[in-house]
């Protein structure tokens, strides 16, 4: 059976990307004034950069979604 298209509507559908930072093990202070839902833009060493929206804010973690 071959795997089913990740598709909506017949339409490509790109995955959602998920970054979890972990505030024992970095710095978060650059975070402090974002709120749910803000869109930040982060920027590989690549030079890519990748549009993503703060999904939860708890007391350990951050976590940040391409889709909000």
């Amino acid at each position: 059976m071959a795997p089913l298209p990740d598709t909506v509507n017949e339409k490509p559908f790109k995955s959602r990307i998920v970054l979890e930072i972990q505030k024992q093990l970095q710095p978060t202070e650059a975070f402090d004034a974002v709120s749910i839902g803000q869109q930040v833009t982060f920027v590989s060493s690549s030079g890519e950069a990748q549009r993503m929206y703060l999904i939860s804010n708890a007391d350990d973690q951050l976590v940040f979604s391409s889709r909000a």
